[in-house]
């Protein structure tokens, strides 16, 4: 098992000391969750809401700041329990991109502290060319999550435009990139299949994922 993917705040005093127990006690590499163990840090501490997209009242710099020096918490601990918190690329968040998290974890230990590449959030948001992306997180890349989406039409909407999650072998993530990519910096850990399109019935689905991720990889 790579690791659990706790959810729940991340905020002092309520840091992730359960998560990172468990993860060490099951043996686990890591482990992560949005605000918790891991996952993308966004939004004020409570009582306030940590909504995607908005970063705190006081604004985005100001909001990655404090988060950075907060998160210093996250790896102590991580270290202390012999896992290895992971960040989630994702979109509405202050580490959208592989540039944001690098800047974010600047000079924490990469056995501390990961990074979970995630091509489907970052067409969305984040987006930067694979092999670059790969390179820019260099030791914090510790696990791949792979899925796709489909920017359509939405007359309503304003811009009229909307994504939507896709099947694996369609939408805007250009995967075989992204396998090469991985081939050529030597990644030898994780890709998780994270398909949250419906077209497809769940066990043919991931069948047909599987499959397809499998030929990415030996192209």
């Amino acid at each position: 098992m790579p690791g659990p993917g706790p959810w729940g705040a991340f905020c002092p005093p309520n840091l992730p000391e359960r998560p990172c127990c468990g993860a060490g006690g099951t043996g686990a590499a890591d482990g992560r969750g949005p605000n918790g163990l891991g996952g993308p840090p966004c939004g004020p501490c409570p009582p306030g809401p940590c909504w995607p997209g908005a970063p705190g009242p006081e604004g985005c710099r100001q909001t990655f700041a404090r988060r950075r020096e907060e998160y210093r918490a996250v790896a102590d601990l991580a270290l202390r329990h012999g896992v290895q918190a992971l960040l989630e690329l994702h979109h509405q968040s202050i580490v959208s991109s592989a540039s944001a998290a690098a800047r974010f974890l600047d000079g924490v230990d990469p056995h501390a502290v990961g990074v979970i590449h995630d091509i489907g959030n970052m067409v969305r948001e984040g987006y930067e060319f694979d092999p670059w992306s790969l390179e820019i997180l260099g030791e914090h890349l510790a696990h791949v999550h792979v899925k796709n989406a489909v920017l359509r039409p939405a007359p309503a909407a304003s811009p009229p435009w909307t994504w939507e999650w896709a099947p694996m072998r369609s939408g805007a993530a250009p995967l075989q990139r992204l396998f090469d990519g991985l081939a050529g910096v030597g990644y030898e850990g994780w890709v998780s299949l994270e398909d949250f399109s419906t077209e497809l019935p769940l066990r043919e689905r991931l069948r047909d994922g599987l499959a397809y991720v499998q030929e990415l990889a030996k192209r």
